[in-house]
């Protein structure tokens, strides 16, 4: 019987023409507790670890295994495969780190890089926009700005706008033989990595002792497919091959190609502003003390859906030789491209001046004006890269590492956009509103006229484009002394690497607006003939635009618009440029001993920083811009500590301490005042040139205890000290857009004075629930939960006053997941459980009511396959069975809901095979 018990880190756009063809838990009482709970599971352990016998038999491997053939080969399966890998990485490293294994494709049930992430606890993934695919990584509960994501140790260039942040789903699973998510940073890890990092290990021919394939096919289906679009076949091809060749198998190839398509719709149904009323009906100010027991009543509400298309294309090679005596080299490259195609409507109901007869349930709109609203975006993300690298054994006891990449990440996307308004502040347009069992208030329009498209004039026609480069080039050099796993004694490493970083971001729009609103064309005469309605509301018809027509009649009567006064200013206000080059250089020394290992050393980065733009000195008309240019430079040293003791053979206990940074994202940084239009108005983002790096302290407690190659117990507590902690303010302003004064929405970075954050990782892993001879053998499950606590950080409010927040952005107090999986003979099965606790998503400081909030998320996934034979695998899988919505909340005390997005289930079949 094999049971393994883990606590803790461990397992488990140009001119329009252009455009246009682009388109084609108290706070003392709490940590203490956490404390005390990790202390109490570190002492169990140990008094339960003297106690534990092996039972007769027991082998070591894990219970799902078969003898094929004559060979005696054994083949270790499914998730028992997958957490023994885990077990003897994370017991080899020299950190605190936690592995997922997949030396072949199909060994990961996962469709991409974020989903394999989410085997290792401590991970928290987000969405993209909440729609379905993991896009962005934290780690223990921290956003995705504490994470630094590498590939083989270097950092990977961003897709994003204004982000530092990988976007995980434009990476395939497929070109990651083993990720490992390190939590104890060592002087040789980069530093810009306060949660985290995470390095995915890309195959190698030297894997495998001879010629080896692998290929997986799953053809999917998506519950929610497109609604007006013609759906086709979603699901994806994985292949890899590698091989070994020369006269003494010197040489190495790596080919490895993923190609995955979805075709999906997402449903959001979004009210976002609302009013708050007394019980004698008198609106109350969001600052009012006693708004907390006032009934809110909708002012707004959006009925989005969205029809997708994405599709991910990913080619890796790599080249490789080692001639096993001191000399090995590589060269390669790879291209990750993720496109989504996508087409979003909106239908809008927005309240003029004050609600009436509002009570907790239910009240009206006298009047109110419609909007309905289409876009048609087609994004692209792209990542480029080559690498080489030069591993020198000039003795039995030196190394030298040397390192040079070049890598490209992309970012384009071009729409088009059209609107359409039914009235203003007309009676024809009110509503009268009462709540669902969602908390989700549903309005019901008090006249026909508000979903009548003939009711409806088109109001701005036109295109956008915004395009992002940015490019890296990394070199490395390292020289390591008795620093293999193996030497005994003292050893030391010395090294250095600069990176240079250069980021351009563009934005170009053309926007028309009819002459006149007789020359205006009516919605009905652009208006698409398929009929849908969103699952929060079946009586409601959404009307939709038909784009095709809308196009042809803008071409045809150009003369009819005018081109917006707005969009020249923001074709300059929205650029700017960025160069960040860091220097960095360390040393370390460690000494190894039969039980006691310590690893010790200073890391040294300088980070120069500059950034220019054309910024709109006045929000007037005409616009007045001036090149800004900003430039700043600092440094900082970075000493850290890590040690292991063996306390037995199978008790191993690791203590650590580092010191990290946290770089602003670009967005933050830079200077340009940008305005966007939204269907809800206007926005500003404001730069801050002014914003300093995070600085962090980082505590680290552990303990493991192994059993056997494939079981471990383990416990980990951690505490973080943040200084400089940068969050997004969001408050409201009047500024002069067009000549008109206009309430907008602004927002800027700031930064916090500190902020503290202290937690405890639980787990727990069985193997096996019987003997080898008990029906039980083949059923197992693993478990673990992160449990985070943030003391209350202080922000500074628009009105001079502090405010205390509860937690860190985008920051989960609570990540749980569980999986119980069953394996005999050829017949596996699985289903997995993911709970991520309440985030923090904006920061209001106008009012606390501003404050945004996503509601805790449940999702349960399940699979099961049967291996027709030793190389061939058939499976299906179930996501999100039970179709978990992500709710978003704000309001006071962050209870008011705000939207509520479908995206459906999803189902797939497939099969696997290797050579």
């Amino acid at each position: 019987m094999s049971y393994i018990l883990h606590f803790g880190c461990g397992y488990a756009a140009a001119n329009r023409t252009k455009m246009q063809g682009l388109l084609q838990m108290k706070q003392g009482s709490n940590r203490r507790n956490y404390w005390a709970a990790g202390l109490i599971a570190i002492a169990t352990a140990s008094a339960a670890q003297a106690q534990v016998t092996p039972q007769p038999g027991e082998t070591g491997l894990p219970d799902n295994v078969e003898a094929k053939g004559n060979d005696g080969d054994i083949v270790v399966t499914g998730e028992r495969y997958v957490n023994r890998a885990a077990i003897q990485a994370k017991r080899a490293n020299p950190r605190i780190a936690d592995v997922v294994s997949a030396s072949e494709v199909g060994s990961l049930p996962d469709f991409g890089f974020g989903e394999a992430m989410r085997r290792i606890p401590g991970i928290s993934l987000v969405q993209n926009n909440q729609r379905g695919e993991d896009q962005f990584v934290g780690i223990r509960g921290l956003n995705s700005a504490y994470t630094l994501v590498v590939r083989d140790g270097i950092a990977l260039p961003s897709t994003e706008v204004g982000r530092r942040s990988v976007s995980l789903d434009v990476l395939p699973s497929t070109i990651a033989s083993q990720i490992t998510v390190t939590k104890s940073l060592t002087p040789d890890m980069d530093g810009n990595a306060i949660g985290g990092q995470i390095n995915y290990r890309t195959p190698s021919a030297f894997d495998h002792d001879r010629l080896f394939g692998s290929i997986r096919v799953d053809y999917g289906d998506y519950q929610n497919g497109r609604r007006y679009s013609n759906r086709t076949p979603s699901g994806k091809i994985d292949a890899l091959l590698t091989t070994r060749f020369g006269n003494e198998d010197q040489f190495g190839l790596v080919v490895g190609g993923s190609y995955f398509r979805r075709d999906s719709s997402s449903t959001d149904p979004t009210a976002a502003s609302y009013g708050y009323y007394d019980a004698a009906g008198a609106r109350l100010a969001l600052n009012s003390p006693s708004i907390a027991s006032a009934n809110a009543g909708p002012l707004r509400r959006d009925y989005y859906v969205y029809d997708n298309l994405r599709d991910r294309l990913g080619l890796f090679g790599k080249l490789e030789f080692n001639n096993h005596n001191g000399i090995a080299a590589t060269i390669s490259a790879a291209q990750f491209t993720h496109k989504n195609d996508e087409d979003r409507n909106d239908n809008v109901l927005a309240a003029s001046g004050n609600l009436t007869n509002v009570t907790a349930t239910s009240g009206t709109a006298q009047s109110g004006t419609g909007t309905v609203q289409y876009d048609r975006y087609f994004q692209r993300r792209q990542i480029r890269y080559v690498t080489g690298t030069l591993d020198l054994q000039p003795t039995e006891r030196d190394e030298i590492n040397f390192r040079a990449s070049y890598g490209v990440g992309r970012f384009s996307s071009a729409n088009v956009e059209s609107i359409y308004t039914g009235g203003s502040a007309s009676s024809l347009f009110g509503y009268d509103y009462s709540y669902n069992q969602s908390d989700f208030p549903i309005l019901a329009p008090r006249n026909a006229a508000a979903t009548d498209p003939s009711r409806y004039r088109q109001t701005l026609y036109g295109y956008g484009l915004n395009r992002n480069i940015e490019k890296a080039t990394t070199v490395g050099l390292d020289y390591g002394h008795n620093m293999s796993a193996q030497d005994q004694g003292l050893g030391f490493k010395a090294g250095t690497q600069f990176r240079l970083l250069d980021r351009n971001y563009d934005h170009t729009e053309s926007y028309y607006q009819p002459v006149s609103t007789a020359l205006a064309p009516l919605l009905s005469t652009q208006i698409r003939g398929n009929s849908f309605s969103p699952f929060i509301d079946p009586a409601y018809t959404m009307m939709l635009v038909d784009q095709n027509a809308a196009e042809a009649y803008f071409q045809a009567n150009k003369g009819n618009y005018a081109l917006l006064a707005a969009t020249a200013d923001n074709n300059i206000s929205g650029n700017y440029g960025v160069k960040e080059n860091v220097y960095s250089g360390y040393f370390m020394t460690t000494w190894r001993g039969d039980r006691l290992r310590m690893t010790a050393g200073l890391r040294y980065e300088l980070t120069d920083f500059k950034s220019s733009s054309y910024t709109r000195s006045a929000y007037t008309t005409p616009a007045q811009y001036a090149l800004a240019q900003r430039s700043s430079s600092y440094g900082n040293l970075l000493p850290s500590f890590n040690a292991s003791y063996d306390v037995t053979g199978n008790v191993k206990l690791r203590a650590a301490y580092a010191r990290a940074i946290g770089r602003p994202d670009y967005d933050d940084l830079a200077t340009p005042a940008t305005i966007t239009r939204t269907p809800m108005g206007f926005s500003v983002a404001r730069g801050n040139a002014d914003l300093k790096a995070r600085l962090a302290d980082n505590y680290d407690l552990s303990f493991e205890w192994y059993f056997a190659s494939d079981s471990i117990f383990s416990a980990a507590l951690f505490r973080k000290d943040i200084a400089n902690e940068i969050f997004r303010s969001v408050s409201e302003d009047t500024l002069d857009i067009g000549g008109v004064p206009t309430l907008v929405t602004v927002s800027q970075a700031r930064n916090l004075d500190k902020a503290r954050v202290e937690g405890l990782e639980l787990g727990l892993v069985v193997s096996s629930l019987g003997s080898l001879s008990s029906p039980l053998r083949g059923l197992g499950f693993s478990t673990n939960v992160t449990l985070l606590k943030t003391n209350p950080t202080s922000i500074l409010m628009n009105n001079g006053t502090y405010r205390q927040l509860n937690s860190l952005l985008e920051q989960a107090d609570t990540v749980f997941n569980a999986s119980l999986f069953y394996s005999i003979g050829r017949f596996s099965a699985k289903a997995a459980y993911n709970y991520t606790g309440r985030q923090l998503a904006v920061v209001g400081t106008d009012f606390a009511a501003n404050d945004r909030y996503l509601g805790a998320a449940n999702i349960v996934d399940l699979q099961a396959s049967y291996r027709v034979r030793k190389n061939l695998t058939f499976m299906v899988t179930a996501k999100n069975v039970g179709n978990d919505r992500p709710t978003r909340y704000f309001g006071p005390g962050g209870a008011v809901t705000r939207d509520v997005i479908d995206n459906g289930r999803s189902f797939f079949a497939g099969a696997s095979y290797k050579f």
